[in-house]
């Protein structure tokens, strides 16, 4: 058992499955027997690392293909062949392949990838491996976190080594849209539907308001129709100053 603690953007998805396969294809006595799972937390997350796999090992006909080293299984869809050697799933279709092979005996490594993202599911199939591992001494098993609670891990499974992979850091630079506007001096064409007019429609009307005294009040109302969401504007003639209403 190994944890492998390196930065988001390292590698590790795709680095160490993929050097882990091609060292047991160049020994002839484990061509046969390798049989690596990789386990990941999203179905697109292993889709995508099994197509970009395939490209890095030559595999034309992509993942499951004809002579296809790499492939996946997701739940409604495998693409695995003969030859397949290195399988990327989610954690749950390894939890089924587990009611089936309670030992895993066809699997020698399995790799945990995306593992400081905790679930019900991913902390179940640690305990199972766990186990696993007491009565399969040689069951390999790589556990992948980006975060510093490698130790965690580590200590879950009897201490087992650490191996920390530095990232690259990138400089970031934070610009809003109002900066990159005037960056780029960017202007709205003429006929673009933003620079229409929110004004569609226009119509005035009177009130008048009879006081308790007698006195009669008149208002006028202005309506204004913009893109099917009426805004009325309230105007009166007294000292008070305007009122404004809006629905």
């Amino acid at each position: 058992v190994v944890v492998v603690a390196g930065e988001t953007g390292s590698g590790k998805s795709t680095q160490v499955p993929h050097f882990l396969l091609e060292d047991l294809l160049h020994n002839e006595r484990s061509l046969n027997k390798c049989n690596i799972v990789c386990t990941q937390p999203r179905r697109i997350s292993a889709v995508s690392l099994a197509t970009r796999v395939c490209e890095e090992l030559g595999c034309e006909n992509g993942p499951g293909g004809k002579n296809s080293l790499c492939g996946y299984q997701i739940r409604m869809e495998s693409r695995t062949g003969e030859a397949t050697r290195l399988l990327y799933c989610t954690t749950g279709v390894l939890l089924r392949k587990l009611q089936d092979d309670v030992l895993l005996s066809n699997v020698t490594h399995v790799i945990v990838d995306e593992v400081h993202e905790r679930s019900v599911q991913s902390d179940f199939l640690l305990i199972i491996l766990r186990e696993i591992l007491h009565k399969r001494s040689d069951l390999h098993l790589i556990l992948m976190s980006a975060t510093v609670d490698s130790e965690k891990f580590s200590t879950y499974f009897t201490h087992c080594p650490i191996l920390r992979i530095s990232g690259r850091s990138y400089p970031v630079e934070v610009f809003h849209v109002e900066d990159v506007i005037e960056e780029t001096g960017f202007v709205l064409e003429k006929d673009s539907e933003y620079c229409q007019k929110f004004l569609e429609e226009e119509e005035e009307i009177t009130v008048n308001v009879t006081s308790k005294g007698g006195g009669i009040t008149k208002y006028q109302v202005t309506f204004y129709m913009q893109k099917n969401k009426w805004f009325t504007k309230l105007f009166t003639s007294c000292a008070q100053g305007r009122c404004l209403l809006s629905s």
